[in-house]
């Protein structure tokens, strides 16, 4: 099947923008990023599990090739909605299927939301670090807090425009962070939250959004919860 990018327009009037490759004949894979990156950031990742599934790469709202829409919609809330709608659309579209889900920080929070209001939505998740923020009183919970005001501020201070995708190449290049990708996963992620801008390239997704959703990522009950999902869950942490 050749890849197709769709435009799934949710009840809000938002549109994301999912991408369609694979074999229609093969499991229902559905995956998505992190907060600030894009799917086109996970190329090598995307074409490897499209060689025998179904797959359904989401960039989240106001990320990758999705709309920029309003700051005020960017909402914990509403991207948790945004999962359980965008599952339903691939549903009433594609028909119904066992769906397993590949998720990278902050969506497979929505992930996880999406199964704990429809218990069975996922066959089975591999969740990639995800951001789960532990209630007020447990013993980590300054230390999250304290983690994500660094998150927030230091998104804020962020350079968000660039000569070229080189030039953020040559800047991110041997940090610690990202010594393990290969050249072309570098360039990858780099060329997948920039888009051009006249003669210069910007940031994506825009980093006061970014920062919101940082900021947003407060515990309200759902890490009590998590014992009620009863799927295989693979949690992968470096």
């Amino acid at each position: 099947m050749a890849d197709v990018r769709l435009d799934v327009t949710l009840s809000d009037g938002a549109k994301l923008s999912v991408w369609r490759c694979g074999s229609a004949n093969g499991p229902r894979v559905v995956l998505s990023h992190g907060n600030g990156f894009s799917m086109n950031a996970f190329r090598q990742l995307v074409h490897a599990v499209a060689d025998w599934a179904d797959v359904f790469a989401i960039d989240l709202r106001n990320h990758g090739d999705s709309a920029i829409g309003e700051l005020a919609l960017h909402t914990q809330a509403r991207l948790r909605l945004d999962m359980i709608e965008l599952l339903s659309v691939l549903d009433n579209d594609y028909g119904e299927q066992p769906t397993y889900g590949f998720f990278h920080s902050i969506s497979g929070l929505h992930a996880l939301y999406a199964e704990l209001s429809h218990p069975g939505r996922f066959r089975r998740l591999v969740l990639l670090e995800p951001p789960v923020s532990p209630p007020a009183g447990h013993p980590l919970y300054d230390q999250q807090i304290a983690a994500q005001d660094a998150l927030v501020a230091g998104t804020l201070k962020r350079q968000d425009q660039f000569a070229s995708v080189q030039a953020l190449v040559d800047r991110l290049h041997g940090r610690p962070q990202f010594r393990y990708l290969t050249e072309q996963a570098l360039e990858d992620y780099c060329r997948g939250i920039l888009k051009p801008d006249g003669q210069r390239w910007v940031l994506r997704c825009p980093k006061e959004y970014e920062a919101q959703c940082y900021a947003q990522n407060l515990d309200d009950g759902f890490f009590a919860r998590l014992r009620e999902i009863s799927i295989p869950v693979l949690l992968v942490a470096s």
